[in-house]
Parts: C-alpha cells; structure tokens; sequence
C-alpha cells in the first residue's frame, strides 16, 4: 500500500506526466481480508492536426457549395426547439448536389 502511495504522489508532482496518465486503484474483500489493485495507464497525447491553406480553402469552397444548394432556414418549432428547414432533401445529412 505504501508503494501505490508513493507512486501516486510522484505522479502527482510531475504535471506533465499525471496529465498523461490514468490511475485507477479498486480494491474489495471480505472481513479482514483485503485487497487492491491498481492500473497505470499511459494517454498517447494527442497532436491537434493543422490544416493547410489548400486544405482551409477547400473546406471553405465546400461549405459555401452547400449553402448554396441547401439554403438552410430557421425555424421555431411548437416548444421553443430550433429547427432548419432545407431546400432540398438529405441537405440534414451534409449532402450537396456531387
């Protein structure tokens, strides 16, 4: 027991690693007996990804094709919910015209 608080207090002052790692510790029994077990695991950190120019300008050419061709509209349903009305069908899907 004293090793897991040990290794739990050095994860805890190194920031950089406790944001990267998952402690779970269960332990049961019954009466006098007792145990534990605890898991370590290690979080891949993950990288956001960037986008280039070209992909940012053909998002943006997407985009627009499709409000273009679907015209989305908003409306206030019978309980206060905001709802889009589209031009044409699938349009709730992502779908254009291609």
């Amino acid at each position: 027991m004293k090793y897991v608080l040990a290794v739990a207090a050095a994860l805890a002052l190194t920031p950089a690693h406790a944001a990267s790692t998952s402690i779970q510790t269960q332990c049961g029994g019954v009466g006098t007996y007792r145990h534990c077990n605890t898991t370590i695991k290690e979080i891949p950190d993950r990288v956001p990804q960037v986008m280039t120019k070209e992909e940012q300008d053909e998002r943006d050419q997407r985009i627009d094709r499709w409000l273009a061709y679907c015209k989305p509209e908003p409306y206030v349903g019978r309980y206060g919910v905001t709802y889009l009305r589209y031009a044409h069908p699938d349009c709730d899907l992502g779908r254009d015209r291609d």
